[in-house]
């Protein structure tokens, strides 16, 4: 990097003004509305698990069932790999394994640190929730998630 006089030789360009104007407004935000944006969310991320588990009784969830962000799921459907699930629901934001591992051929080394199975591993997916994620929008993904690893598990050649 070259430059940066006018920034005391700490770092080249100028200062970003509007992500530092919005830092401010998020940091604003979550000092006033964080902790019942947190505690919604969680309740709903709670409803999803259990209707999805009331779907698709094979589905297990990982991490700790407490001690976790309240806007994060991870869930494994053996039987189906992730990708294939995921390439079939263009219309969601989900997500592969772990984020530690996003892009990588190879299993999630956090899910495999967790004791799942490389085979679980490829069958796991993250879901993320946020102050936006509505009701219906996670009524509408576990029904869609039910279909699709149907359709899935019908191609899958026996065990």
């Amino acid at each position: 990097m070259r430059g940066g006089g006018q920034e005391g030789g700490l770092r080249p360009g100028t200062h970003n003004v509007p992500a530092i104007v919005g830092l401010g407004v998020a940091a604003d935000l979550m000092r006033q509305q964080g902790d019942s944006d947190a505690r919604r969310v969680q309740a709903m991320r709670d409803r999803f698990e259990s209707a999805l588990r009331s779907c698709l009784p094979a589905a297990r969830l990982n991490g700790h069932p407490t001690q976790r962000l309240p806007g994060n799921s991870s869930v494994t459907l053996p039987g189906v790999e992730a990708d294939a699930l995921l390439l079939n629901l263009p219309e969601y934001a989900l997500s592969l394994g772990s984020a530690c591992n996003s892009g990588a051929l190879e299993p999630s080394y956090v899910l495999t640190a967790i004791g799942l199975s490389r085979e679980d591993a490829d069958a796991t997916f993250r879901v993320g929730l946020g102050r936006f994620t509505q009701e219906e929008d996670l009524s509408r993904l576990v029904r869609d998630l039910a279909l699709v690893h149907a359709r899935l598990a019908s191609y899958a050649p026996p065990t």
